[in-house]
């Protein structure tokens, strides 16, 4: 009953703040519909990118949209941010899984969307556009359509759909064109870049459950996903030789934000588990304790086959089918290793252990000519499988033999 009433004062606490943010929006919308009866020479259009922050959802960094009046800042001067989503949604956590977030564009004033990052000691770059009266028009009035109530949410999408994607779509223009060297570069190596090494557990989820796809080289403008590529690209996104963009400068430079990885790091975490697999099987040949282990690592692995399997069927994430991890970690490693628990059915797991071995045999053989990237953790937690079950089928063999003489 007390986590109840907390939570429920929490609830009530977010929607007071969401309902304030709503007006908060509403008034700058007034203010900047105002800005169509006079002239906007003075209103200058800018892209601001920011560094990544500590947490694996700030590690790719942030963008978005600054308008103000040049001659009087203090007069007019607001941030649209494509990323504000909200962890007390209902479902998030399952949402989230299923690709179904929905993302938020808010209206917020320019120094209080300064004031967060500074806060968080991340640099803030900003770069101004070079944009006639009525491309600022333009720009002006298709963000105020999107932050309308009705139109301000959006179905989030990692790849395609997010906080650098939107900014991009409102400002390119045909009559540009990318005029610098464009990076031969696959969607999976743009995120690791950022992921790691200061997130390595976040890039072992991210590496497990993207597929096949997002090992394809990324196309210029697909590029623009990464906040730090579109700003790359503002760059060189040319007309008759001029930049979209007329000047870039830091409105707050410091280092850029280090998260010290974690110790234990996942390549760290299943060698020691491989070496302990190898002890305890050819050191400790108790059958006992061989059921023990093959109870836990196969249901760990099977946990992990659930939630890919999931991911790649059920979900509307980009980029996540085909997934050839699924050859490894598959809800059928789920259903061996909770059958291990049930004793009678144990003299019948030697016809698993043939089957999984001999496909992960197959797996690490082929693993070359795989169209997609297998991290290192998984080779690791592929090896021990492969011990475990071409153990099991020794020890059949040499059980059966045994009796035969």
């Amino acid at each position: 009953m007390f986590f109840k009433i907390i939570r429920y004062f929490c609830n009530q606490l977010f929607v007071n703040i969401i309902m304030k943010k709503r007006i908060i929006t509403f008034l700058l919308g007034l203010i900047s519909l105002s800005l169509f009866a006079q002239d906007l020479e003075n209103i200058e259009v800018s892209i601001i990118t920011c560094d990544p922050g500590t947490e694996i959802y700030e590690a790719f960094g942030h963008t978005a949209i600054r308008i103000y009046d040049k001659t009087n800042p203090y007069n007019y001067d607001v941030i649209y941010n494509y990323g504000v989503f909200d962890f007390y949604q209902d479902n998030f956590i399952a949402r989230f899984v299923k690709g179904q977030t929905d993302y938020t564009l808010a209206c917020q004033s320019t120094r209080s969307f300064f004031r967060n990052y500074k806060n968080e000691n991340r640099s803030i770059y900003e770069q101004t556009l070079n944009l006639t009266e009525e491309q600022k028009k333009h720009l002006i009035y298709k963000l105020e359509e999107n932050a309308l109530p009705e139109n301000c949410e959006y179905r989030y999408n990692f790849f395609f759909d997010n906080c650098a994607t939107r900014p991009y779509n409102l400002i390119k223009n045909d009559q540009y064109t990318f005029t610098g060297k464009i990076p031969q570069i696959t969607f999976r190596e743009m995120i690791m870049q950022y992921s790691s090494p200061n997130y390595p557990w976040g890039e072992f989820g991210i590496n497990l459950l993207i597929g096949a796809p997002a090992d394809r080289p990324a196309s210029i403008e697909e590029q623009n996903f990464i906040p730090f590529y579109l700003k790359n690209f503002l760059e060189n996104y040319k007309k008759d030789d001029q930049s979209i963009v007329s000047e870039g400068h830091y409105i707050y430079h410091t280092k850029t934000a280090v998260t010290q990885p974690p110790f234990i790091t996942p390549t760290v975490c299943f060698s020691i588990i491989l070496i302990i697999v190898i002890i305890l099987t050819f050191v400790l040949r108790n059958k006992e304790w061989n059921y023990i282990i093959d109870v836990f690592l196969f249901t760990f692995v099977g946990i992990l086959g659930c939630v890919v399997f999931y991911v790649s069927f059920c979900s509307e994430h980009p980029c996540v089918f085909p997934n050839y991890n699924i050859i490894w970690a598959n809800p059928l490693q789920l259903i061996f290793g909770l059958s291990l628990l049930i004793k009678p059915l144990r003299k019948y797991t030697i016809y698993y252990h043939v089957f999984n071995g001999s496909i992960l045999f197959l797996f690490i053989v082929t693993l070359f000519f795989i169209p997609q990237y297998i991290s290192r953790s998984a080779i690791l937690i592929v090896l021990t499988l492969i011990i475990r079950s071409e153990f099991a089928i020794k020890q059949k063999l040499f059980v059966k033999n045994k009796t035969k003489k």
